[in-house]
């Protein structure tokens, strides 16, 4: 895990004090994590392929599954781990047997569709696809931690992440020069972005605004032609994140308050795009 599997899981339990609303969400994301990093530890380090660098000037993701190092039995394992903990809260629909399902195809299926992990209804709303992606998000992590720190993204002008291809659900605000940094939803990869204008739907029209948060670093983003929002964290009003998880469970509040009001995240407008 790219951030530090401890501090990430300090982390969270440290969100559950300070945030005792948004408990319940800090406590799934943390059985969530101790699941990913149970497993994480008896992995065969994978070797990675060499990348398509070409593949970044045609816009397409540096990233394709095969290329994830993904290895079945030990996926298969986690998603057994993260099943639970994923169906304990869910009141509606159970998975089939663990037995029963091919977990290497439900994640690659998962990957392809460039959703989140969670949320973002079709074929992302199903328990058992939900289950696939959490289980296969430490490779993909790890993936892009790796080709990130070895690929130059200055020049990615596009609002989907150029590793695995997801949409960003956070944006941050850099501490020196404000420059705006899209977050990946799925692989937590940043990539920088113009700072005016709605990311999804290019609008450069004053329909694009932003409301402050409930506190002084937060701003919700919110775009009138396309009814996507985008939450940002102003770094100049805050220290560097521990946790980009963190920062996530902690701005829940502000998904809210921005469905509330009639937007949605970003991804759907993309897909209806």
């Amino acid at each position: 895990m790219g951030e530090g599997p401890d501090r990430t899981l300090r982390a969270l339990e440290e969100g559950g004090k300070l945030y005792p609303h948004l408990g319940s969400v800090f406590s799934l994301h943390r059985s969530l994590r101790q699941a990913q990093l149970a497993v994480e530890s008896e992995w065969a380090r994978a070797s990675y392929p060499a990348v398509d660098l070409a593949r970044l000037k045609h816009g397409e993701p540096l990233l394709t599954f095969d290329g994830l190092g993904v290895e079945a039995q030990t996926l298969a394992k986690l998603a057994s781990r993260i099943g639970p903990i994923i169906m304990e809260r869910s009141a509606s629909e159970r998975p089939a047997t663990d037995g029963l399902i091919d977990w290497m195809a439900e994640a690659r299926k998962w990957f392809e569709s460039r959703l989140p992990p969670a949320g973002g209804g079709g074929a992302n709303s199903s328990v058992t696809t939900i289950v696939a992606a959490y289980a296969l998000m430490p490779w993909l992590e790890r993936a892009a931690e790796f080709h990130a720190d070895r690929v130059d993204l200055t020049h990615w002008n596009r609002a989907y992440c150029p590793m695995c291809g997801g949409w960003p659900d956070l944006a941050f605000l850099a501490q020196e020069t404000g420059q705006r940094q899209l977050v990946c939803a799925r692989c937590s990869t940043r990539w920088p972005c113009r700072r005016m204008g709605c990311p999804y739907c290019a609008s450069d029209e004053p329909s694009s605004q932003y409301f402050p948060g409930f506190e002084a670093s937060d701003r919700l983003y919110v775009c009138d032609r396309c009814r996507a929002y985008l939450k940002t964290v102003d770094l100049r009003e805050r220290a560097a994140p521990s946790s980009v998880l963190f920062e996530r469970v902690r701005l829940v509040p502000l998904d809210l308050a921005a469905e509330k009001a009639g937007y949605h995240a970003g991804w759907c407008a993309s897909q209806e795009g």
